[in-house]
């Protein structure tokens, strides 16, 4: 049976969307905090380490496996292995563990979402206080909010047979 895959349009798309996923938001927003409160010079040695001889290996390992069988992370890992189960159980983390990154994105845009509010009404203070975030996980409002946006990515995921892929081409 014959399928047709869907692949980037351009090499810059490609480049982008491996950035995007390498990188992340969650590291985005948690990289000035980590570098100020850990030793600035110090923990971006041991963080360009890690890049250097952890993410950038695994990345190209994906890429590479991806090339060679032309599946998904399960069918891949599968190929690879000659179906032994346990490579297809790591592919299985490799479709879950995007879902898991996007409860912590969850609560980073619920954050920017309360952010955006603040500004709009004259509150920014308020942020400043320590007590302000624990605060925020018990209001009705940011349940709700974080709810529905979860709800929207998982209905997302599930409606579209393609999924993010359709919309990075």
């Amino acid at each position: 049976m014959s399928q047709d895959r869907g692949q980037f349009s351009s090499r810059l798309g490609f480049i982008l969307a491996a950035a995007g996923s390498a990188v992340g938001l969650g590291n985005l927003v948690a990289f000035p905090v980590m570098a100020s409160k850990n030793g600035g010079a110090a923990f971006l040695i041991i963080y360009l380490f890690f890049i250097a001889f952890i993410c950038y290996p695994v990345m190209i390992a994906e890429i590479s496996m991806g090339r060679k069988t032309q599946r998904n992370p399960v069918g891949a890992f599968s190929a690879l292995s000659d179906g032994d189960r346990k490579w297809r159980l790591v592919g299985m983390l490799g479709i879950l563990t995007p879902f898991m990154i996007a409860v912590f994105y969850t609560v980073i845009t619920v954050w920017l979402v309360v952010y955006l509010k603040e500004i709009a009404t004259g509150g920014l203070e308020s942020l400043a206080d320590e007590s302000t975030f624990s605060y925020l996980g018990g209001r009705a409002f940011t349940v709700w909010l974080s709810h529905s946006i979860a709800g929207n990515r998982f209905y997302y995921l599930a409606r579209r047979r393609e999924g993010w892929y359709r919309a990075a081409r």
